[in-house]
């Protein structure tokens, strides 16, 4: 059975080609354009791991794991951003991975791999 990842972010492009990485990496993929949706999504189902967009409108990457990690402690998170480099995000609610865009697949494959090695 595959893994399951949900996406997040407002960039339809973005959004696009993490799916299809996601897919190339053995992933079973569910998206949503922004925070709101995505904690829809979350509590709809589980989801191995979810990779959010650090700055969206309204509800931001950041505020959304945390809602999401409130509601599932132990959720895998990643973040990306094209405002910061890579790295860990502390939050209120534990570390959260970060890479930084652009990246390569492998950067992608290893960030994953990080994240889901690091659930708390």
């Amino acid at each position: 059975m595959a893994r399951s990842v949900l996406i997040v972010d407002d960039d339809e492009l973005v959004r696009d080609m993490l799916w299809r990485n996601m897919s190339e990496l053995g992933f079973e993929v569910s998206e949503a354009s922004d925070g709101p949706s995505a904690l829809e999504r979350v509590a709809e189902r589980g989801f191995d791991l979810v990779i959010l967009d650090y700055a969206m409108p309204g509800m931001s990457g950041p505020a959304t794991a945390q809602e999401i990690r409130r509601k599932r402690p132990g959720q895998a998170l990643l973040l990306i951003s094209g405002y910061a480099g890579t790295g860990m995000l502390r939050t209120g609610s534990g570390e959260i991975p970060l890479l930084g865009k652009p990246f390569l697949l492998e950067e992608l494959r290893e960030a994953v791999d990080g994240a889901l090695a690091h659930q708390s």
